[in-house]
């Protein structure tokens, strides 16, 4: 008897070990992070990452090689053969209150400014954030090319869509002219019933000397105001069919709203006689102060802060981040940890010109001071080809990086022949 009852204690836990391993290997296919199939340990070596994901912090010390298993790539949209539309640029994610994600992102069936331009909406079909379903136009009416669609779910979970509208900038005064950059400051808003409200006015393009204005990174809201802060730039142009006083100049700034987006006013002027700023990025320090990083022609991200609400700015300076004037985003992470996504080298030269490459995601542990690199998303050198334009979103311990992967116009015609998949590349890094 005393055997037999051995025997079934032997027999009842190892059935429960099975049945634990079983769960414990079980795919957790959701939205917010992947199964983690071999343990990490703290270090005091890099900056803390993924805080609060309900694993220990992950040294970032040493960057993630590609195609670990904690870097998974997709496409949101590819501008294949079959598509519609041969552009598509300036993609931005957010999450839904359904937990889908949603991406927006700008489309034409030629080039960049074509008189149909217009924004694109794709939604996720699956709980990974990796599978998507077709893009289609933004329903909402329109007088020309559209353009940097920002997405932004409020406290409430609603969901808005701001973006920029030409209004008299044209290249050619021609019936099917291609636009500059930017216009008119936009918002529409999805309602309950799943449709976009009539948009309405955010800022117009006649304010400030009519000089066209252009939006590319989403807003921040202040942690103790909870003003929204949502960075835009004017893009001034010497040619095409609008013509500026001498005095006017582009510059960036910041549009701020005390009343959860409902009426809007223009913060701070930082401008630079060496460069242009434009496709700025914003983020809250600890202190409350603000941190922008801006695009610029030298050869190097430059940098501006606040210490009063984007009232003023310090004068404009560059960082020791190389960049090829091409865009960047910054992000605060829920651990409060800064990420920056970026083309990390200066102007590529023949035969790599036109090139943007060296795709990084990396992170701060000091607000700005120094950075380390967390993974390096795209690597590939070719003439005109550009992985660029990045946008993260943070949900739950999964980082999602969307991008465009395109060729400069002036290398249009590689596209027809090339192997690569071009369009709106999505990657989830696990940050567990």
């Amino acid at each position: 008897k005393n055997n037999d009852a051995a025997t079934i204690r032997t027999t009842f836990f190892g059935l429960i070990f099975i049945v634990a391993i079983a769960l414990i290997s079980l795919p957790q296919l959701r939205i917010g992070g992947f199964v983690d199939q071999s343990s990490s340990q703290e270090s005091v070596n890099g900056p803390p990452f993924g805080l609060g994901c309900g694993s220990p912090k992950r040294s970032v010390k040493t960057p993630w090689p590609l195609g670990q298993r904690h870097v998974k790539t997709s496409w949101i949209f590819k501008t294949d053969a079959g598509s519609p539309y041969s552009y598509a640029h300036m993609p931005m994610l957010e999450q839904m209150s359904n937990g889908s994600l949603i991406a927006a992102f700008q489309v034409s069936s030629g080039l960049e400014g074509a008189n149909d331009q217009h924004i694109a909406i794709s939604v996720s079909t699956d709980l990974t954030g990796l599978v998507w379903g077709e893009p289609v136009p933004l329903p909402l009416a329109r007088e020309a090319a559209q353009w940097g669609p920002v997405l932004h779910k409020d406290a409430s979970g609603r969901m808005w869509l701001f973006y920029s509208e030409g209004k008299d900038c044209k290249y050619e005064d021609i019936p099917d002219p291609l636009w500059f950059p930017g216009g008119d400051i936009k918002v529409s808003m999805l309602s309950e019933s799943g449709r976009w409200k009539p948009a309405r006015m955010v800022y117009p393009e006649s304010a400030d000397g009519g000089v066209p204005k252009v939006l590319s990174n989403r807003l921040i809201v202040l942690r103790g105001s909870g003003e929204w802060m949502l960075p835009y730039w004017s893009e001034k142009h010497s040619t095409g069919t609008c013509t500026f006083d001498t005095y006017v100049e582009g510059t960036a700034g910041v549009l701020v709203s005390l009343d959860e987006g409902w009426t809007w006013e223009r913060r701070g002027r930082v401008a630079s006689v060496e460069t242009w700023l434009i496709e700025n990025t914003l983020v809250e320090l600890k202190n409350g102060d603000l941190l922008m990083f801006f695009r610029s022609l030298k050869g190097f991200i430059y940098q501006a802060a606040s210490s009063d609400k984007a009232y003023t700015w310090s004068a404009p300076e560059p960082t020791s981040l190389a960049n090829p004037d091409a865009k960047i985003h910054m992000a605060q992470m829920s651990d409060r940890t800064i990420a920056l996504a970026y083309n990390n080298h200066v102007k590529r030269t023949r035969p790599h010109r036109r090139c943007r490459t060296n795709l990084d995601v990396s992170v701060t542990a000091n607000e700005g001071k120094t950075w380390t690199r967390l993974v390096r998303l795209e690597d590939a050198q070719e003439g005109g080809l550009r992985n660029h334009y990045p946008s993260m979103l943070q949900v739950g311990c999964t980082m999602y990086v969307t991008y465009s992967r395109n060729y400069h116009e002036e290398f249009a015609y590689r596209a027809t022949n090339s192997t690569l998949d071009l369009g709106i590349a999505i990657v989830a890094l696990d940050l567990r």
